[in-house]
């Protein structure tokens, strides 16, 4: 049975989401206008959860990210081709601590995408 703090989480998710292909990464546009590189955890056709690469908080909560490339390998759901996806703008709407990888992860709203974006992550995720 799921926790209280669980049942409440999931019943806020607006779309299914789905644990990311092994090997799924994804490029952000940071502050600084540089570029990080980060595994993506899963993945819905509205976001993704995201690990930071350190414990210290890198993406407060409505940070914008603006350019986010999604990659996902050669797998089941992508027909096993590798798949590029552009997203022009996102916002940090969640960040917690994992203590088993000692990491700080974060859940990305993807906030502008085009048409054609929007069909493949539902593609993607209808299949699992």
């Amino acid at each position: 049975m799921a926790s209280k703090d669980t049942t409440s989480i999931l019943e806020k998710r607006s779309a299914k989401r789905i644990p990311a292909p092994v090997g799924t990464t994804a490029l952000l546009t940071n502050n600084f206008d540089t570029l990080d590189t980060v595994c993506v955890r899963d993945i819905s056709a509205v976001g993704l959860l995201i690990d930071g690469y350190s414990s210290e908080e890198e993406y407060p909560v409505n940070t914008p990210i603006n350019g986010i490339f999604i990659i996902i390998p050669p797998c089941e759901l992508s027909d096993n081709t590798s798949i590029c996806l552009f997203i022009n703008n996102g916002k940090v709407v969640h960040s917690f601590f994992d203590q088993v990888s000692s990491t700080r992860c974060y859940g990305i709203e993807l906030t502008n995408k085009s048409a054609a974006v929007k069909e493949k992550l539902k593609g993607l995720i209808n299949k699992n």
